[in-house]
């Protein structure tokens, strides 16, 4: 971020007291030094993402009488799978640090009606608006993205992008591939990401003897050369799947509308405001292996069903999720016209 800064002239600044773990003294340390630094520059916004920075942000930026505080809830924290105490200690925090914002943009409207039903913030505070992306570029043929991975083009793949973490819901997905290897022999699944459960799922592909057919990619660890962004490889999948448990609203589903790769998602967050079951992808409970292993197998074994769920996701993001529309919305609410 802070080199995409420097290219765009943009003035960085790093905060070693803005940690993302809550750490009490640290945080109020970063409630000082953001204050410092709001009565320094003297922004007319200031714009806050993730929990951490909306709590200890938004009582900095009310401190320093900042004109507009707007905060992006990427997903409500206080959603993810963490014990019961920090559940209720983020749900506190966002309740009363509400009133120092002057929105805040939930990036579905689940996410919406959660802060509602949470009683995070009134009506008028919350807003949606969605994610948005420009296309992706380079975007490999089917063939180049193959051989970027080392895969066979001979094999039907399924695969996903996501990080290696909980809520991604990444072992049912493995679970899911079992099932569908024990039906269909020409396929193989590819999960690219990074993250602290990389040793835990591949013991969970050992322990199930998929290791043949189920493989993890990383840029860390050198299997993905550096040349190349995730999305850029979108093409090498016949069919993408995210079985996160939790999620606001996901970037590489939209990458993969983008793409032109059929998707199937789990029927959580925001994710059936990208993906409509039945119309431009199919859902499945999260969690559960076998209804995912089901919908897998379907579009394995139906290419013109795939071909219509890619194009109308091709469609949709066009008119609804490129990053002009996002940026016009947003740029509506640092004016006050929303």
């Amino acid at each position: 971020l802070f080199e995409l800064c420097k290219l765009a002239d943009i003035p960085g600044v790093r905060l070693p007291s803005l940690v993302r773990p809550i750490r009490p003294w640290t945080d109020i340390r970063a409630i000082r030094d953001l204050y410092k630094l709001f009565r320094r520059l003297r922004p007319d916004v200031v714009h806050l993402n993730s929990s951490k920075a909306g709590v200890v942000g938004s009582i900095a930026g009310w401190l320093a009488r900042v004109p507009t505080i707007i905060y992006t809830a990427h997903g409500f924290v206080f959603n993810e799978p963490l014990p019961g105490w920090q559940k209720s200690f983020y749900r506190i925090a966002e309740r009363y640090t509400s009133p120092f914002k002057s929105r805040i943009i939930c990036v579905s409207e689940a996410d919406r009606q959660t802060g509602l039903r949470q009683r995070i913030a009134s009506e008028k505070k919350l807003i949606t608006i969605h994610n948005g992306i420009p296309p992706v570029t380079p975007l490999l043929t089917r063939e180049q993205a193959r051989v970027a991975l080392g895969l066979p083009l001979d094999l039907q793949i399924v695969g996903t992008v996501a990080n290696f973490y909980p809520t991604k819901g990444l072992e049912y997905l493995i679970d899911a591939a079992r099932l569908v290897l024990n039906q269909h022999k020409n396929v193989a699944f590819t999960i690219i990401g990074e993250g602290a459960l990389r040793r835990v799922l591949e013991k969970k592909i050992q322990r199930l003897n998929v290791q043949d057919r189920v493989a993890l990619f990383s840029q860390t660890s050198g299997e993905i050369s550096l040349d190349y962004q995730a999305a850029s490889l979108l093409k090498a999948f016949d069919v993408f799947v995210l079985p996160s448990v939790k999620e606001g609203l996901p970037y590489t589903i939209i990458e993969a509308m983008a793409a032109g790769v059929p998707v199937i998602a789990s029927d959580v967050g925001g994710i059936p405001e990208l993906i409509r079951h039945q119309v431009n992808g199919l859902l499945t409970p999260p969690a559960l292996p076998a209804p995912l292993s089901n919908a897998i197998l379907t579009l394995l074994g139906n290419s013109e069903l795939r071909a219509t769920f890619a194009k109308r996701s091709r469609e949709r993001f066009e008119h609804e999720l490129r990053i002009e529309h996002m940026m016009q919305q947003t740029l509506r609410v640092y004016r006050g016209e929303l």
